[in-house]
């Protein structure tokens, strides 16, 4: 029984964390500051006090008093967790358009290559090859922030593309128009997948 509230407050704590981040990251962005104020009966406004000390030991928030108000704004790790956050409650692409993750990235590097490849299974994409990854979910703009912010965005490619072929004129070339087509049978069988699997 002592477990099982202990996991309860723990992800209620977790939750806290993790709306102030989300509140803090769509209201200021990279850098802005934004104000904040604990409203409510005692123990909501104790769970916030403890949710925002929490996020600046994890420095992920710089924090600075200003009168009866608390302003906050993101570090560099915050923006990461908060990356992160935008990518679990990412919308999914209409049918017929899936997510595409290429990378190519240095063999002496190869443990970035393993993080990046686990970093991708983990937020429910699928591997057509070892270094081309998919999804059916609308992850583009936040994977390039992403990748821009760990320094590896010379490295990896992110798209949205349609499965059913390639328009004229985007600018692929043959041999991926090849690969694509060849491997329609497993992105649809992956999209199935995913609808059981995936939240």
């Amino acid at each position: 029984m002592k477990k099982k509230v202990f996991r309860f407050k723990t992800l209620k704590q977790f939750s806290e964390q993790a709306r102030l981040l989300s509140f803090v990251g769509r209201g200021g962005g990279d850098g802005v500051w934004v104000g904040l104020k604990a409203s409510g009966p005692a123990r909501s406004r104790q769970r916030f006090s403890l949710a925002l000390s929490r996020l600046v030991l994890k420095k992920m928030l710089e924090v600075k008093r200003d009168e009866d108000l608390i302003k906050a704004k993101l570090t560099k790790l915050g923006v990461i967790e908060f990356l992160k956050l935008e990518l679990v409650l990412a919308e999914e692409l209409p049918k017929g358009f899936i997510c595409l993750v290429v990378f190519d990235i240095p063999e002496k590097f190869s443990a970035l290559r393993n993080l990046v490849r686990w970093f991708l299974k983990e937020n429910c994409f699928f591997p057509l090859q070892k270094s081309v990854w998919i999804s059916p979910f609308d992850m583009t703009e936040i994977l390039k922030r992403l990748f821009k912010i760990w320094e590896i965005e010379k490295w990896v490619r992110v798209y949205v593309i349609c499965e059913d072929g390639i328009p004229k004129g985007c600018g692929v070339n043959r041999e991926w128009k090849e690969i694509i087509s060849k491997n329609l049978v497993k992105i649809k069988k992956y999209q199935n997948r995913c609808d059981r699997t995936c939240f």
